[in-house]
């Protein structure tokens, strides 16, 4: 993202050389998929001590999933975890676009064929591990939000997701509302984001917050800050998903428009990239779209130049 964004390309040689090292190999079982150690070297102590009782986490658990611990939905670990295999996936992927010749889209591949053989129930949903029956929202959310799920299993799983809420953090809120507006559920969606419930960005105002809290209130984390990125996600679904504004190659030489603005009657959206800014005035189901010199954009399969274009979310 931070490439498509800025198209600083020489930031992101350095930074590429240790990548690789940070898909932690060192936890990768025989069978290729990541496998949760059932002991821990922590530097602060000398010594392995038994992985659950890592002095941050007061019980047993696997991997974080979502914090604080309350927000997981019951979610059923193992020593084989759906979700830190399918960010594994995702990052062999975004490997795969930074680095062609790596081989990363190739393993990507062979562990989401092994994944669906372990994670895949035959009603097209998803255990939380290898041997699980139960499905968290977080397991249905990164199966979608990553494009993971084959194109049969989406609308069950995007009905699923509809059917439960924010049971999720402000942290895992980027994943749902990705996953919503990637799967046809973009009035959901925009629906959570304008909500004024407990669950919400509209609540964190009302409890005096001026910018996005670590968690949606202090009944959830007591101990929490009230200046936290990870709760901001809205900053980033409302140009990218809702306006539908997305870079497709570096520095914004190309981009995508798909606005989703479910029954939004009108938006206006200023888009900065190092090329100028995108400005799309939208009402109606129709809108104008500026494309900055030097900038290629895509909406519905077609090619616009830059300049002034008249868009619509028909075709």
């Amino acid at each position: 993202d931070y490439l498509l964004y800025s198209g600083d390309e020489q930031s992101c040689r350095v930074w590429l050389r240790s990548l690789p090292e940070r898909l932690c190999p060192d936890y990768l079982n025989q069978e290729g998929l990541l496998e949760n150690p059932e002991f821990i070297a922590i530097d602060d102590y000398r010594a392995e001590i038994p992985y659950q009782y890592f002095p941050l986490f007061p019980e047993p658990m696997q991997l974080l999933v979502d914090w604080p611990p309350g927000e997981r939905d019951d979610y059923d670990y193992g020593p084989v975890n759906f979700v830190s295999n399918v960010f594994y996936f995702d990052a062999l992927r975004q490997l795969h676009a930074l680095a062609p010749d790596g081989g990363y889209g190739a393993r990507a591949g062979r562990l989401r064929t092994k994944m669906l053989e372990l994670f895949r129930r035959a009603d097209g949903r998803y255990g939380d591990h290898a041997g699980s029956a139960h499905m968290a929202l977080h397991t249905a959310v990164l199966a979608l939000a990553f494009g993971f799920a084959p194109e049969e299993d989406r609308p069950r799983l995007a009905e699923f997701i509809a059917g439960r809420g924010m049971k999720c953090s402000v942290y895992m809120a980027q994943f749902l509302l990705d996953a919503c507006f990637r799967n046809g559920r973009a009035q959901y969606a925009v629906d959570l984001m304008r909500s004024d419930g407990p669950r919400s960005w509209l609540n964190m105002l009302k409890q005096g917050s001026t910018i996005s809290m670590e968690a949606w209130s202090n009944a959830d984390k007591p101990n929490q800050d009230w200046n936290h990125a990870w709760g901001a996600a809205p900053a980033n679904v409302i140009p990218r998903r809702l306006c539908g504004i997305r870079p497709t190659a570096p520095g914004f030489a190309e981009f995508v428009v798909d606005p989703q603005p479910g029954d939004l009657t009108a938006f206006c959206c200023i888009q900065p990239t190092p090329r100028g800014p995108v400005t799309l005035e939208w009402e109606r189901h129709r809108g104008q779209l500026t494309v900055p010199a030097g900038t290629v954009c895509e909406h519905r399969g077609k090619r616009l130049d830059a300049g002034k274009h008249d868009i619509s979310i028909f075709q």
